[in-house]
């Protein structure tokens, strides 16, 4: 599971936001913007449309995949 998403299904996920994932890291919260917007353009996170902002797809094999970097 992404840190700070809660599952609601095997591939979505719902963020938190990017203030309470930024004070849960103890980093700013431009910074958890930059990366989550680095997920999108990998597609790594893909919105789901129609729905509420924090809900997305989340390519589990990409993620692993950016993590053993």
């Amino acid at each position: 599971m992404v840190a700070g998403a809660v599952a609601t299904a095997p591939d979505v996920v719902e963020l938190l936001t990017t203030d309470e994932m930024a004070d849960i890291l103890g980093v700013t919260a431009e910074s958890v913007s930059r990366v989550i917007a680095e997920l999108k353009r990998e597609s790594v996170l893909d919105p789901i449309k129609n729905n509420n902002e924090s809900l997305f797809t989340c390519d589990l094999e990409a993620l692993e995949k950016l993590a053993q970097k």
